[in-house]
């Protein structure tokens, strides 16, 4: 009996040979991970001309070139055999959380901390399947407020307020 394999019912990655939006996901967000990340290493080899930097700018460019392969890779495969719905959802939410810690990356410097990390979790949660509005709120408002005072408090290293709220 020869077929396509099919992957047990909780796995995403649709079986050993298949292709699924979860690993398209994946492949993705590593190499714009790694874009990001030469981008900002590129930086600092520009403002300080350190050489120490050299190496790992390296090895970023190899992992962003082999996760855009593995990205083409399961593009391909996907085209062939599309995905099942609960696979697709997997694969959107993945892309969801990525796309999530590259903006909260980049908008930490500019808004700061806690209200970055507030819309953070409410996103986060969003995604996640948390439909209780009241439990993302007090969780949103809660956590990153909580580890800004206890980062400052308890070990006296404050997080980044912001260029928005630092002249206030």
């Amino acid at each position: 009996m020869s077929g396509p394999e099919t992957a047990p019912p909780g796995d995403l990655t649709g079986g050993e040979h298949a292709s699924s939006p979860f690993s398209l996901a994946v492949s993705l967000g590593v190499c714009l991970l790694s874009v990001v990340l030469i981008y900002d290493t590129w930086l600092e080899l520009n403002d300080f001309n350190q050489q120490a930097f050299r190496v790992p700018l390296g090895l970023l460019v190899i992992v962003a070139l082999i996760s855009f392969a593995q990205a083409v890779t399961d593009f391909l495969k996907l085209r062939r055999s599309p995905p099942s719905g609960h696979a697709l959802k997997a694969g959107v939410r993945v892309m969801g959380f990525l796309g999530l810690s590259i903006a909260y990356v980049l908008l930490i410097p500019l808004t700061g901390y806690v209200p970055t990390g507030v819309v953070l979790s409410v996103c986060a949660a969003l995604l996640a399947g948390q439909t209780k509005p009241l439990t993302v709120v007090i969780g949103a408002l809660i956590v990153p407020v909580a580890i800004y005072l206890a980062f400052g408090l308890l070990f006296s290293i404050w997080l980044p307020m912001g260029q928005m709220f630092e002249g206030s």
